[in-house]
């Protein structure tokens, strides 16, 4: 049992700070089968098929500030 709270400065960024009570453990779960005790800072970042597409003023930002110069 625990708290977070989160901020996306950008798109596709996400970074989040929390804070666990209590600690888990399951030995049946496969992917994460442990929590432990206390702070905990997060970060994730999401790629897919747009992210690298640099030629793309849509989603690289500074095409379109260059275009306007």
């Amino acid at each position: 049992m625990g708290a977070e709270v989160g901020y996306s400065p950008m798109t596709n960024l996400w970074l989040s700070l929390g804070y666990n009570f209590m600690s888990f453990e399951d030995e049946d779960i496969a992917y994460d089968d442990s929590t432990q005790e206390g702070a905990y800072f997060r970060l994730r970042f999401k790629f897919d098929e747009n992210v690298f597409k640099r030629n793309d003023p849509s989603k690289n930002q500074r095409l379109i500030s260059n275009s306007t110069l």
